[in-house]
């Protein structure tokens, strides 16, 4: 399980870094608007991710990104 921010204990080992606050932060997102290119950049920044030696912050990127492509394949583009 991915935790959100003021969910869970800030000491919890995805919020401790950076990276996994982002991610938590892009997974409570629903809607946004965005230019196609910044998704993609999006997505290609966290795709890094998937190759983390944290498991846990492998499952936020592939979580991410999983949204990132349903939202970019909405409006009929693949990322």
């Amino acid at each position: 399980m991915i935790p959100r921010p003021g969910s869970s204990s800030p000491d919890h080992p995805v919020l401790s870094t950076a990276g996994g606050r982002a991610a938590a932060r892009l997974l409570q997102l629903r809607t946004v608007e965005v230019p196609v290119p910044v998704a993609a950049a999006a997505a290609e920044l966290v795709g890094m991710l998937l190759d983390d030696e944290d498991p846990v912050a492998r499952q936020a990127a592939a979580a991410v990104l999983e949204q990132l492509n349903v939202a970019a394949q909405t409006v009929g583009v693949d990322l």
